[in-house]
């Protein structure tokens, strides 16, 4: 009866396992989805209030979820105290530390550091074609995370199942 029990459990938690992988690539095709938004949100900020980046973090951070809301914040808050770092600076320490335990690739946090890299010296009109690059790469990453997820989610859920039953006949 407990063997029984024990098999059961190694069942499920492998499930679980694979599930949760799955739901790991989902999250990042959400995440990559709500990164794009932002920047398009910030673009018209720019574009069209004429706002400032610093103002521009916040009042897009204040529309943003949770996530991207923290980072938004942190990048104005950095920017007002105006202590002699530079953007490319702050926006890397903001990805460090704000965006540390999120779901985007290493690549996926690295072009967002290269994009931060390029904002803060610029005339409006450079930031603004240096946003529309990075919406077009963006959106490469929003497909390829798609179609990634679609891809490779079945597997996790399979072999998850698969490698649950597969311990449990050994454990028999």
């Amino acid at each position: 009866m407990l063997k029984m029990l024990g098999i059961g459990m190694v069942i499920a938690t492998s499930s679980a396992i694979g599930f949760s992988m799955s739901k790991d690539l989902e999250k990042r095709v959400v995440q990559l989805t709500e990164l794009k938004r932002m920047f398009v949100m910030l673009q018209g900020e720019i574009k069209y209030g004429k706002t400032p980046l610093a103002e521009g973090f916040g009042k897009v951070g204040q529309r943003s979820g949770p996530l991207f809301q923290g980072f938004l914040q942190y990048l104005s808050e950095e920017m007002e105290k105006r202590d002699g770092r530079s953007l490319s600076r702050i926006f890397e320490e903001g990805v460090d530390l704000k965006l540390e335990h999120c779901y985007l690739a290493k690549e996926d946090l690295e072009q967002l550091k290269t994009v931060g890299s390029h904002l803060g010296y610029l005339d409006i009109d450079m930031q603004l074609r240096n946003i529309d690059l990075y919406l077009e790469q963006l959106n490469e990453n929003c497909i390829q995370a798609r179609q990634n997820y679609q891809n490779k989610s079945r597997v996790y859920h399979c072999l998850g199942v698969m490698g649950g039953l597969f311990l449990a006949i050994i454990l028999i």
